[in-house]
């Protein structure tokens, strides 16, 4: 794809994710005219009046082989539940398609997921915008910026680490401080976050600053890592964490911890107004930060859930729970 095309599915997508169309049939137009700017072979089946069951489907090529995948477009703004897996998995079952797949404007709840997760590996792709903007940018092979040389070899370096965390845990002691800051700023890009990293000179009480938009609405998140061997961050680093999630106005903080935290971390905080705000994660949550990179560089693979809840699963409010 040239840069007029990526430019042109990106305007497309913004339509389709924040504007949304004014009728079923104009959002499933929209998603097959993305497949199409991909130099995908669509055709259309009548859209909501499909006697196949589908909104459209297009021929592509996986691994070599030739493919025929199956589409179904969902444009409201209601999280798309397990039934509509159950719909697609028996489309698949019935031998015309190859492959299906799902895309949603808003969202799968967690029973949809987890059901693509554990019946229709191979078989299914759950798709909201922000896993098609990776997946198209990961299929052309070209970075959301211009990289230098050097950057795209740190980027391509960054990738190899994160991958290499996220099947051998261990690691993740063998990276120093600021690979580890890089490393999860390319984590986070490829998740689906738009990731900041500050310069090493200004410790602004935050390494990471991620943007991403939560039902249509662009939220902030910061991110301060400490990678120490032996000490560990108490009540002093999240005060700093506190203050600067304050005059930031971030939609909310996550302070990770490799080697985890004093006990004093989570003393004196009931007073607070949103402890919910800000979360401590440790080096459990650095490498499931990993994995799910690892799962989301895949060509096709089961979306995030919410921005927020992604970043602080698996980890602790202020007030320990």
């Amino acid at each position: 794809m040239t840069k007029d095309e990526i430019a042109r599915v990106a305007d497309l997508l913004r339509q389709f994710e924040r504007e949304g169309p004014d009728n079923p049939q104009q959002g499933e137009r929209l998603i097959a005219e993305v497949f199409r700017v991909c130099g995908q072979d669509v055709v259309e089946s009548g859209f909501a009046q499909s006697d196949d069951g589908i909104d459209c489907y297009y021929r592509t090529t996986i691994a070599g082989k030739s493919q025929t995948i199956g589409v179904e477009i969902k444009a409201n703004r209601q999280l798309v539940g397990a039934s509509a897996v159950s719909y697609a998995l028996d489309l698949h079952a019935s031998g015309r398609f190859d492959r299906m797949m799902i895309v949603s404007r808003s969202g799968f709840t967690r029973e949809a997921q987890a059901q693509a997760e554990s019946l229709g590996v191979g078989k299914l792709d759950l798709l909201d915008p922000a896993s098609l903007r990776n997946w198209i940018v990961r299929e052309n092979e070209i970075p959301p910026v211009q990289l230098s040389r050097t950057e795209l070899i740190l980027t391509t370096a960054m990738r190899e680490l994160a991958l290499a965390i996220a099947g051998h845990p261990e690691e993740l002691w063998k990276v120093e401080w600021r690979e580890l800051e890089k490393l999860l700023r390319e984590a986070f890009d490829g998740i689906g976050y738009e990731s900041q990293l500050t310069r090493p000179a200004k410790d602004g009480g935050f390494d990471l600053e991620l943007t991403a938009w939560d039902n249509g609405e662009k939220q902030t998140y910061l991110v301060e890592v400490k990678h120490w061997t032996t000490n560990k961050p108490g009540k002093s680093a999240v005060k700093k964490l506190i203050g600067v999630t304050a005059s930031k106005s971030a939609t909310g903080s996550l302070l990770l911890s490799s080697s985890g935290f004093t006990s004093t971390a989570y003393e004196g905080w009931t007073e607070y107004e949103k402890p919910e705000r800000i979360r401590l994660g440790s080096g459990e949550k650095i490498v499931s930060l990993c994995k799910l990179y690892k799962r989301t560089s895949k060509p096709f693979w089961v979306p995030i859930d919410t921005p927020l809840e992604t970043l602080f699963e698996g980890t602790r409010r202020l007030d320990g729970k």
